[in-house]
């Protein structure tokens, strides 16, 4: 499961409304980012893999979001430590899955 949005609002303690628009802004955000990191993975700029995978991990843990949280982890880690670009390439195409299976989740209420 990408999410357990019950938890997420007892945690947080925001109404759920609310907790569903930070939601879509942070699929509006990685729709963006991923993009980013494909182009960063291109350009084998580890710097711009690691700034991006770094937000994508901090707004992912503040909506309780603990999969993508821990996708974007790996990749920020394999940036730092200057892995072969094709893991970071399998942990983008992980994240990209997972925020797919989130939109679902979402549309279906």
């Amino acid at each position: 499961m990408v999410l357990d949005k019950q938890r997420a609002l007892k945690e947080l303690g925001i109404p759920e409304e609310l907790y569903i628009e930070l939601l879509s802004d942070l699929l509006t955000q990685v729709d963006g980012a991923i993009v980013g990191l494909e182009g960063a993975i291109l350009a084998n700029d580890f710097n711009t893999i690691i700034q991006i995978a770094h937000s994508i991990k901090g707004s992912a843990g503040n909506m309780r979001a603990d999969e993508i949280y821990g996708t974007a982890k790996d990749i920020e880690q394999a940036a730092r430590e200057g892995k072969d670009m094709k893991i970071i390439k399998e942990g983008v195409d992980k994240l990209r899955a997972q925020f797919a299976e989130l939109k679902k989740a979402m549309n279906r209420g």
